[in-house]
Parts: structure tokens; C-alpha cells; sequence
């Protein structure tokens, strides 16, 4: 689990973020690994220098990034998108992640999430490589149900797991993909 800042800087904002190996790596029921986590000072998603690393440090993985998301509006779903984009943009650029699935599963008890705004995220998340799938569940699921129900359709290496209100950092992917690539050695 970790924490992600805003990138305004405002102050400290915890999110649950957690990834994994996804079955094809590790046994059915395995817990994740805390991957990140901030230190007082230590903004996550920036490394010490906020460089990048090459691409040997780590093969090229496909990525699954899952939201399930119950109180939201269009914008702050497309601000989580934009940043999203970016930090899936700059893991990209260093070749640490390959394919990249973003989804959405929508928890919500009005109407679902228009087309246009579909189209809006499904816009910002091309920035940095991903394809986007949007999933009406009809009802509230709750957080980890929903988590469940868009993970039966998963077939990536890597699952993100990640609020709809996440900002998420610069480096945060790349760091989070190379800390999990450090793990399964």
C-alpha cells in the first residue's frame, strides 16, 4: 500500500494503491506485497534523483489497471485519467511496461457514465498507451466485489489497483513496476 501525492503539492493525501503479480505469477489467494510506501519527506511516484531507470533493470510487463469507482463526477474521473496517462506515458518511455489495460468498473447509483465522458477518458488514457474499458455494474458492489467482477476479465502480468480519486505521480508506475520486477526475482 502506499501513499500519492497531489502533485500541486497542497499536502499529503493517502491512497490505497497495491500491486501484484497476477496468476499467471503468482498462486491463486496470494497476498500482495507492500510495494510502496512514503516516508515522511518522500513523495511517491519520484525516485531520489527523479530519474528514470533503463530498461534493463526491468522486462517489459502488460499492466492492468483496475478502478472501481461508486461517487464520482466526469472531471475528477478525467483528472485521475490525465494522471494516470502521464505516469503510465513516462513508464512506457523507459520500455517497463508493454500492453496496458485501464478499467472501470462504475459503481454508481444514477445513470451511467456518458459516452462523451467515456470517450473523454478513453481520449487522455491513449496519451500513455492504454485501452480503456468501462463496466456499469447496475448497482454499489462495494469496493473489493467490484475489484473482483473487472478482474475476472484480467489477462495481464500486472494488476495497479487504484481509488478513482488518485493522482497519480510522475514515476509512480514506473516505480511501482520496478519494485515489483525487484520482488519476483
Amino acid at each position: 500500500m502506499g501513499q500519492l501525492v497531489d502533485p500541486g503539492g497542497a499536502g499529503w493525501c493517502p491512497r490505497q494503491v497495491a500491486v501484484m503479480p497476477t496468476a499467471r505469477r503468482a498462486p491463486r489467494g496470494a497476498a500482495p506485497e507492500i510495494l510502496s510506501t512514503c516516508q515522511p519527506g518522500r513523495r511517491a511516484g519520484f525516485s531520489g534523483d527523479g530519474s528514470a531507470v533503463s530498461q534493463t533493470e526491468a522486462p517489459r510487463s502488460s499492466l492492468r489497471v483496475q478502478t472501481v469507482a461508486h461517487a464520482f463526477t466526469p472531471a475528477t474521473l478525467l483528472r485521475y485519467a490525465e494522471a494516470l496517462a502521464q505516469s503510465l506515458h513516462n513508464a512506457r518511455a523507459v520500455e517497463l511496461v508493454g500492453d496496458v489495460v485501464v478499467a472501470l468498473g462504475d459503481g454508481s447509483e444514477k445513470a451511467g457514465l456518458a459516452k462523451r465522458a467515456q470517450d473523454a477518458l478513453r481520449a487522455a488514457l491513449a496519451y500513455g498507451g492504454a485501452g480503456f474499458t468501462y463496466e456499469r455494474f447496475g448497482q454499489n458492489l462495494g469496493h473489493a466485489e467490484g475489484q473482483n467482477r473487472l478482474f475476472q476479465k484480467n489477462d495481464s502480468e500486472l494488476l495497479l489497483l487504484c481509488n478513482d480519486d488518485v493522482v497519480t505521480g510522475p514515476l509512480a508506475v514506473t516505480e511501482l513496476v520496478q519494485a515489483s520486477s525487484r520482488a519476483r526475482r
